[in-house]
């Protein structure tokens, strides 16, 4: 769904209708908004918010962004209803790419001193 340049009133509309089909949900469902930080409209965290705060069991957002600006999502940090991860949350750490590497199907198993060198070289992100 694309917001940018459509009247306000008709991303209202969107909303409701978003809302109301959350509200018939029998599964959870996850609604992924990529590439936030993309965002040109000033108003899209607010909309995120009113989804998120809307307190509907089965949906669960997850926005992914390169950097989340400061001023969003006040309200969702306040009633503790964010989880936010950083790259230090998202990259591995020597020993899991050792036991990456230790798995079954690989026939060479990596010593902790070579773990440790791929975690310097690549800072923990997979590659």
């Amino acid at each position: 769904m694309m917001f940018y340049g459509v009247p306000m009133i008709e991303i209202d509309a969107r909303i409701d209708a978003i809302l109301q089909a959350a509200e018939r949900l029998e599964e959870d469902v996850v609604l992924l908004i990529d590439g936030f930080d993309a965002n040109r409209d000033g108003e899209l965290g607010n909309r995120i918010e009113r989804l998120v705060l809307s307190r509907q069991t089965r949906l669960r957002i997850v926005v992914s962004s390169v950097e989340l600006p400061i001023d969003s999502f006040h309200r969702i940090r306040l009633e503790d209803g964010l989880r936010e991860l950083g790259a230090s949350d998202l990259s591995l750490r020597s020993e899991e790419i050792r036991s990456l590497f230790d798995s079954s199907s690989n026939p060479v198993p990596l010593s902790p001193e070579q773990a440790k060198i791929i975690h310097t070289q690549t800072e923990g992100w997979p590659s």
